[in-house]
């Protein structure tokens, strides 16, 4: 290489508020890990995660004034959410490096490059898995390549002045072999943020998971999905998975350093199959005699799980099961595309709870054929498998993307694409109607249903005299924190 390069990698907000509990920027980490392994000293990298350490606009201009390590390439990027934020950092970044080749990345870049392009001093935008595709860019800097060079590189959009669109290089594969990109530059990051105890989680919980001694961290062992179900902005390739032994000495690595003992698997699609769990639930077994008080928890697929997978994931020190149900109509499951069917949707449940796991079932309610009968059909469903775990009920919103978000745009729904995807960093803004019942009566029917669950579970555990007070309390708070909500988005809007 002609010169070292110096290149800077910010991760934006990707909500207004900081959630209770954040995940640090894997894919940046993992980004920076393989380029460092490839390129050694002949690049220097930095990562700042302004989603963790929130700043005002004037404090991030002073922090880039100051940066000792002047930016050859300004890498920014994230889930679509980032996106109004993606826009002042950005912008801040050109004004204060103007020859820093600005370069997005992430499902933003993959699925709104001509939102960038046009509202931002964007560069390149990567499309997909970005290890390789930003290597590349950095190598090409290195060795004195101008923006002329980009063209050449597999897997990126770039402006095209004269015609006035967006232009895309040929695809990039997805490569097969995750070990190779290592295990994300963790000393990168502030790892104090990140690790956290499981003492304010749901009291649904075993006392020994939410034990204030316990240290969790999110971790991921594959890629990919095998569906497209039509609510996803996710754009993958197919599944790719560490192998086994990788994933041991992955948490291995994040006992040894940062005392964590709790793991959640943020993976797309954990189970992917019986014989994958059976190698990794081989692999957890043998770490149950090296960490102390071993547990983790995992997202997956009804249609996937039965009953022996569940108690070998039991066994193996799993305690939660996260299921995307996503709704208990079948008109909605085959709408979403979803291919599974309420009854396999009830099995899987029932099999968590016969397993000893604390069963989390999450639904999407809303979208694009939602009527009041199928949301009933939904609520319905959830009194029947009688959980009394936390359920969560979410608001379906369009991601560029995503089918749905097509949808919206054929349908006229999205009149100011800049406006409507940057109102997305607001995690209480929905503002579409995607299906034929109004989010006012679609939320008065869930809110029906969660006064009336509150008060079963209350007096499923307390006598008449303590339940109704503390029912009561239930309200109370509720309410109150509602009107807060209001007041707060009253006083932003005035």
């Amino acid at each position: 290489m002609s010169k070292s390069c110096n290149v800077l990698l910010i991760y934006p907000p990707h909500r207004d508020k900081v959630s209770a509990s954040e995940v640090p920027p894997l894919g940046m980490a993992y980004l920076a890990s393989f380029v460092r392994k490839q390129m050694g000293d002949a690049c220097i990298l930095s990562i700042w995660d302004l989603n963790i350490n929130r700043i005002s606009q004037q404090q991030f201009k002073e922090q880039l004034r100051s940066f000792d390590k002047k930016p050859d390439i300004i890498g920014i990027g994230g889930i679509v959410t980032v996106f109004r934020h993606f826009l002042w950092i950005s912008k801040i970044c050109k004004e204060i490096f103007p020859d820093a080749l600005l370069i997005a990345g992430g499902s933003l870049a993959s699925t709104a490059s001509h939102l960038l392009f046009k509202h931002s001093p964007v560069d390149v935008c990567v499309k997909g898995e970005g290890e390789f595709t930003f290597l590349e860019i950095i190598q090409k800097a290195a060795q004195g390549s101008g923006r002329e060079g980009l063209r050449n590189v597999n897997g990126v959009f770039l402006w095209d002045v004269d015609r006035q669109e967006v232009i895309a290089t040929p695809a990039r594969k997805a490569s097969f072999d995750l070990d190779i990109f290592g295990m994300p530059a963790y000393d990168l990051l502030d790892m104090g943020k990140y690790v956290t105890d499981f003492s304010g989680y749901s009291r649904d919980l075993p006392a020994e998971i939410r034990a204030a001694e316990n240290q969790h961290m999110p971790i991921m062992t594959s890629r990919g999905c095998t569906d497209r179900c039509t609510f996803c902005y996710r754009q993958f390739a197919a599944i790719r998975m560490n192998s086994a032994s990788f994933v041991k000495k992955h948490i291995l690595y994040l006992h040894e350093h940062f005392g964590v003992n709790v793991f959640s698997f943020i993976d797309e699609l954990f189970n992917i199959s019986e014989k994958r769990i059976n190698e990794l639930c081989d692999c957890f077994m043998e770490l149950k005699n090296k960490i102390p008080n071993f547990y983790f928890r995992a997202e997956g697929r009804a249609d996937i799980i039965n009953i022996a997978m569940l108690k070998r994931l039991k066994e193996a020190g799993c305690f939660q099961i996260i299921y995307g149900l996503e709704s208990g109509s079948p008109k909605m499951l085959q709408l979403m595309k979803k291919r599974l069917t309420v009854e396999q949707n009830r099995l899987a449940v029932l099999a968590a709870k016969d397993a000893g796991l604390h069963c989390v079932p999450q639904f999407l309610i809303g979208l694009p054929g939602e009527t009041r009968e199928t949301l009933a059909e939904t609520i319905k469903f959830i009194e029947s498998i009688d959980l009394w775990s936390y359920v969560c009920i979410h608001k379906a919103n369009a991601y560029p993307g995503s089918d749905i978000y097509r949808y919206a745009l054929e349908h006229g729904l999205i009149r100011d694409e800049c406006a409507y995807v940057s109102s997305l960093a607001d995690s209480a803004s929905y503002p579409l109607q995607l299906g034929k019942i109004s989010q006012k009566e679609m939320m008065a029917m869930v809110r029906k249903y969660l006064i009336k669950r509150q008060a079963r579970l209350i007096f499923r555990s307390h006598n008449v005299m303590t339940g109704i007070i503390l029912f009561i309390a239930w309200l109370f708070i509720n309410i109150s924190r509602k009107l807060k909500t209001a007041k707060a988005k009253r006083s932003v809007r005035a």
